[in-house]
């Protein structure tokens, strides 16, 4: 998920994931807020793991999910 407003407009990467199965449609609510065997996380610009709350971050920005 990259966050093109934050750093001033330079633009922050919050989440990454890969080795997402053809099958996965979709994410439950939550679901990316804790470990998946859906998904693998990597990390985003700050460093920060896959856990994080998506739902938190919406609220303030615009966000764009990235294939």
């Amino acid at each position: 998920m990259v966050d093109p407003e934050a750093r001033g407009g330079l633009g922050v990467i919050h989440w990454v994931a890969y080795s997402i199965p053809a099958s996965v449609t979709g994410f439950a609510e939550g679901e990316v807020s804790k470990p998946s065997d859906k998904y693998v996380g990597g990390k985003g610009t700050a460093g920060a793991g896959p856990i994080w709350d998506p739902a938190r971050l919406a609220a303030r920005r615009t966000i764009i999910p990235s294939l």
